[in-house]
């Protein structure tokens, strides 16, 4: 239904929880009220073109995760779940490796076909095959860059590795 979904959808979500109580407030009505216009409102996903990079932007809110697949701008494809206590209890770094993996399985399908020079990383993650594909995913905009965690990989000569 889009992103920000399961942010909307919290609060009935959590009257499905055991150790909640059942009591509907206007909360409960109104976010049932945005989810339906989300779904009227949704916006018209475009047919992939395999021959075409893509791009894939994620977030995870502590409680939520979200993921948007896009080629030339457009959208091909939403993800956004609600994470269980489990997962909400994982560190940053854990949720933020748990959105990503959850994208890249969600599209696998898309990015096995596409040709990309940096296919290693994703097929580290998920498996996918190394001459595969992966997203264009070295930008992240709805990330906020100055909280989260970066690698820095730098390639080395053989020779220094091995002493030769």
């Amino acid at each position: 239904m889009g992103p920000g979904s399961a942010d909307v959808a919290r609060p009935v979500v959590d009257l499905t929880r055991k150790d909640v109580s059942f009591k509907w407030t206007e909360l409960h009505t109104q976010a049932v009220r945005q989810l339906k216009q989300r779904l009227t409102d949704f916006t018209t996903l475009q047919v992939p073109d395999t021959t075409k990079p893509f791009e894939l932007y994620t977030d995870a809110s502590g409680y939520a995760i979200g993921a948007v697949m896009e080629q030339d701008g457009r959208p091909i494809g939403f993800l956004s779940q609600v994470m269980n206590l489990t997962q909400q209890k994982y560190s940053i770094y854990d949720q933020e490796l748990l959105k990503l993996v959850m994208a890249l399985e969600k599209w696998s399908h898309l990015l096995r076909v596409s040709k990309d020079k940096r296919a290693r990383l994703p097929a580290l993650v998920v498996g996918l095959p190394t001459t595969g594909s992966s997203p264009d995913f070295v930008r992240n905009d709805l990330d906020d860059a100055t909280c989260r965690p970066h690698l820095h990989l730098r390639r080395r000569n053989p020779t220094q590795i091995c002493g030769i």
